[in-house]
């Protein structure tokens, strides 16, 4: 068990994400609202085109998002779900886990209500919503 406010995140190696996720994400509103689970290997998450209510932190194990043969992986201090949230469509992408995965699940409605009180997580998230639409945008299959 993990204490609060940590959920494993500790040594999460992903790009410059730790530090923002601890300053921006990991507050103690947001941690009273995320809701841990464990997910096996070679499980899909989500799957493109379908109906989303959450989004994704992954603070253990790594996933596979994208549709094959376009895919990239996602490790420890990494999200995936911000999309749909913020823009409010189906899902852009499938998410298989490669290992076995502690997910921090928040909620559509959740993840709402805070980006209405907290600037900077709306920012934040903007931002990565905004770098993975051009990434869409720029190729041919469709990611995150």
């Amino acid at each position: 068990c993990q204490p609060a406010g940590d959920f494993g995140l500790a040594d999460a190696g992903g790009p410059d994400h730790q530090d923002v996720f601890r300053q921006n994400l990991l507050t103690q509103p947001l941690v009273e609202l995320l809701t841990p689970q464990l997910v096996p290997p070679r499980y899909t998450i989500v799957k493109r085109r379908e109906s989303a209510d959450s989004m994704y932190i992954v603070a253990a194990g790594e996933v596979e998002v994208g549709v094959h043969p376009v895919t990239q992986q996602l490790g420890p201090g990494e999200l995936f779900g911000e999309i749909v949230l913020l823009k409010e469509s189906k899902r852009t992408t499938t998410v298989t886990t490669i290992t076995e995965c502690q997910l921090l699940v928040l909620g559509i409605g959740d993840l709402q209500h805070l980006v209405l009180d907290n600037s900077d997580l709306h920012e934040f998230l903007t931002r990565i919503m905004e770098e993975r639409l051009l990434e869409i945008e720029g190729g041919e299959t469709e990611q995150f």
